[in-house]
């Protein structure tokens, strides 16, 4: 009674208390998730932990889900070795991490590709094609084509007197 009473009166943390002193996990359980604090759950999660209830460790984490911290869980499980009752939150906490996760990419590719279709045509005159973009701007040079890079190299030797040695040139 004295822990109903105190769950009335929104004071969680003392129901949950009693009911532990009276082996009343249900009712501790069922106080936990009600009174939304993540710190009354964590302690009762503990406790179950503390005297090697499986069951009631398992629907703690079923019961306050959102409640309970997902590393808090594993870290528990693998210490005590609970981690076959830890298994169906951590299942699911994987799903719905992988969910969010993939919505998450879904919005951000929608940007990226709505924001690649606006800048498709200027990007065509800022780089030829299969130039990369660098950082440093003296490598965004236009590839050249081969005569282009025969002249250039004509043009550094000639420079360098060289061209004069292979034979080359005006004598």
């Amino acid at each position: 009674i004295a822990a109903h009473l105190y769950k009335l009166n929104k004071r969680y943390a003392e129901s949950v208390q009693i009911s532990k002193l009276d082996k009343m996990y249900k009712d501790a359980i069922d106080t936990a998730a009600e009174s939304r604090s993540e710190q009354v759950v964590e302690e009762l999660v503990r406790f179950f932990v503390s005297i090697s209830d499986e069951e009631a460790f398992c629907a703690a984490t079923y019961s306050c889900y959102d409640l309970v911290r997902p590393d808090l869980v594993l870290e528990l499980a693998w210490r005590y070795n609970f981690t076959e009752v830890a298994m169906p939150f951590m299942v699911q906490y994987m799903s719905e991490l992988h969910d969010k996760v993939r919505e998450l990419d879904d919005r951000t590719k929608e940007k990226t590709v709505a924001e690649g279709e606006e800048s498709a045509g200027t990007q065509q005159f800022m780089s030829p094609p299969g130039t990369f973009m660098l950082a440093n701007a003296a490598y965004n040079q236009p590839q050249m084509d081969y005569q282009q890079q025969q002249y250039m190299q004509q043009q550094q030797m000639m420079q360098n007197g060289m061209y004069q040695q292979y034979g080359g040139g005006m004598q």
